[in-house]
């Protein structure tokens, strides 16, 4: 354990201030890469991406929902490929 311990270097030039960006710049990013579009962050909150309406996804109905045909013979013999693996 000795050995590889002594064997072992430091990480802080790894971790340094000058390796990662600053905060501001991060968030600018981060609200470029949402949608936010505006530079001026101030009032960025996490409240307020939390309350920012999202795109509505509509619930599908049983309608709406396509039927697979019973003449498709690829998805048949993928049933039943995956019947013979639960059976066995």
């Amino acid at each position: 354990m000795e050995t590889l311990y002594n064997g072992l270097y430091s990480l802080t030039a790894e971790v340094s201030e000058d390796k990662f960006k600053s905060y501001d710049e991060l968030k600018k990013k981060f609200l470029r890469v949402i949608g936010g579009g505006t530079s001026d962050t101030s009032s960025f909150t996490a409240e307020s991406v939390a309350s920012t309406p999202e795109t509505q996804v509509s619930e599908s109905t049983a309608d709406d929902i396509p039927l697979v045909e019973s003449g498709d013979v690829e998805e048949d013999n993928t049933m039943s490929y995956f019947s013979k693996l639960a059976e066995a």
